[in-house]
């Protein structure tokens, strides 16, 4: 990556009350060998944009201060584990229609400013752990709900133990 370039993602972060009960998981979590995902790290990612350029990040600042939302309602249930990857995540049951909308749109968006974007279906989801052998636990002992308000750019900054995430910009819902 060269130093005009960032690593870059948009992504809704969980608010004050979901990060309580994120915590409370967590500990839930704390005997399983894995390599727990930082706390300031937990976000739900709607668009992935990857190494990307000055001109395309501030095309999609731009972009995304035209989108319109309101607060999204999210309901993580249920937990999930892929032994081949080794990750363990929680998703909703069923994602929220507006959540897909707003997908969609920023998805369009950052092709319209050159970022080569996934073509997979989204599947809105939030990593807790990497790198483990097996799980456990498969319910979790209350869902997660938050009503995200914001939507944001982060940058991704790799380091030593994994990747730091930074918040760069928000956009509020319902408030345009």
């Amino acid at each position: 990556m060269s130093p005009a370039t960032e690593r870059l993602f948009l992504a809704l972060w969980p608010n004050a009350t979901a990060v309580k009960a994120l915590q409370t998981l967590r500990v839930s979590l704390a005997g399983i060998e894995g390599r727990m995902t930082p706390e300031p790290n937990l976000h739900v990612t709607l668009v992935f944009l990857g190494t990307t350029e000055a001109e395309q990040r501030r095309c999609v600042e731009v972009a995304c201060d035209d989108i319109k939302a309101e607060p999204i309602e999210i309901n993580l249930e249920h937990i999930r584990h892929r032994a081949r990857s080794g990750i363990i995540w929680i998703e909703p049951g069923a994602t929220p229609p507006a959540l897909v909308a707003l997908v969609q749109a920023l998805e369009g968006a950052s092709r319209r400013c050159g970022l080569p974007i996934s073509s997979r279906p989204y599947r809105a989801h939030m990593t807790l752990v990497r790198d483990v052998r097996q799980l456990s636990v498969r319910l979790l002992p209350m869902p997660i709900v938050w009503t995200a308000e914001a939507f944001c750019l982060a940058r991704s900054v790799p380091g030593p133990g994994g990747s730091r995430y930074t918040i760069e910009r928000e956009w509020m819902f319902g408030r345009r």
